[in-house]
């Protein structure tokens, strides 16, 4: 439009009333024609300039995105071993878990240590009495498994207990004997010195050993 219109003012001045000449006027009308296309050429020169650097870029953008959506996909790819992998131990740390916690009761209700087993077959003390008293109560446990399922084990178990309460009370026999022993020779010097009045010995000491052990 404002082409158009200085267009219009150009004829007005190059237009004079009084002169006038058609052939002038197509002329001066002819050369503005082609100006104006010329500048409409170049215009249109630049935007398609402008439009092919676009378009440049945007073919950029999209060879980025297609590059970063395939990185994305190796990485998917290469993350879902890994995945499963985890997802696999966290399965198996929950069931290991679970059976370290069953392990637990059940050594609780049903183990009995070494170290208490070689107290039963050492020397008597308080640490023979507590061993002893695990035992007991172990086989008192093995009822358990004896209405379950497992009664095969419990039996074997029960067994065990049995066998290492028989050992424990051997000891304690020879045990109370030994000390009977002692006693009743101390008490007989003691007599002898006092004019031959002593303390009688014990005539059964292993009575007195199952007594204790009642």
């Amino acid at each position: 439009q404002s082409l158009l219109i200085a267009s219009l003012h150009q004829l007005n001045n190059v237009i004079d009333a009084a002169d006038y000449d058609k052939d002038r006027l197509n002329s001066v009308v002819a050369e503005r024609q082609v100006r104006i296309t010329e500048q409409v050429v170049e215009a249109s020169e630049d935007l398609i300039d402008d439009l092919a650097e676009l378009e440049g870029q945007v073919n950029e953008l999209k060879v980025i995105c297609e590059r970063i959506e395939s990185s994305v996909q190796v990485a998917r790819s290469s993350a879902l071993p890994m995945l499963a992998e985890r997802d696999r131990l966290l399965v198996e740390g929950k069931k290991t878990k679970s059976q370290v916690e069953v392990l637990e009761a059940f050594n609780a209700l049903f183990n009995v240590k070494e170290e208490e087993v070689a107290a039963l077959e050492s020397s008597v003390s308080p640490a023979f009495f507590l061993a002893l008293g695990r035992v007991q109560s172990v086989h008192a446990n093995c009822r358990l498994l004896l209405r379950s399922n497992h009664r095969r084990a419990g039996l074997e178990l029960m067994d065990r207990m049995s066998t290492l309460q028989e050992k424990a009370y051997e000891n304690l026999c020879r045990w109370v004997q030994s000390e009977c022993s002692s006693t009743s020779g101390a008490a007989s010097d003691t007599g002898s010195q006092g004019g031959g009045g002593g303390i009688n010995p014990l005539d059964s000491p292993s009575s007195t050993a199952s007594a204790v052990t009642q």
